[in-house]
């Protein structure tokens, strides 16, 4: 009986869960804060696209189950990148031009760069054609339906784009 293929999802969980996802990100340039593991999963470090603070304000999911590789932002006032996979991440912060050169490449390095799953490589988010120019005026009508100020929107980075 023929093997079935895994889904992009199942191959990237199996490639995060080999990698030491830890030494990944300080590779490039995540300063964990310390060497435990909190009770959810996370191991807590300072937030790669601001300054530190009082206290950590990001994380990085290690504990190998759901989410495992995913960093998040806790981004108080200073906003932040809220939750971005690994891959996008390094795509981010890493010599990488988008989320599948960083698969590929740390697929290579873990031994599956022959496994990457190729037919369906393209994620609903990648679709997205994002408005250049926004304003709070360019919520008005998503906000009006569900009753949140269209500042508030903006405020938090909030962006308008077109799905095909």
């Amino acid at each position: 009986m023929a093997k079935a293929k895994k889904d992009w999802r199942e191959f990237q969980h199996e490639l995060l869960t080999k990698l030491n996802i830890i030494e990944e990100y300080e590779s490039l340039g995540v300063e964990f804060t310390t060497d435990k593991m909190s009770s959810q999963g996370y191991m807590t470090c300072w937030a790669k696209n601001r300054p530190h603070g009082n206290s950590p304000n990001a994380g990085v999911k290690a504990d190998g189950g759901a989410g495992h590789g995913r960093y998040s932002d806790l981004g108080g006032k200073h906003g932040g990148d809220q939750s971005l996979s690994f891959f996008d991440f390094a795509a981010k912060y890493g010599p990488y031009k988008d989320w599948k050169e960083a698969q590929q490449h740390y697929a290579s390095k873990a031994g599956m760069g022959r496994n990457v799953p190729k037919s369906d490589m393209t994620r609903p988010e990648d679709k997205l054609k994002f408005v250049e120019k926004s304003s709070p005026l360019t919520f008005r009508g998503y906000t009006e339906k569900y009753g949140i100020e269209p500042d508030v929107v903006f405020l938090c980075g909030g962006k308008v784009a077109k799905y095909p």
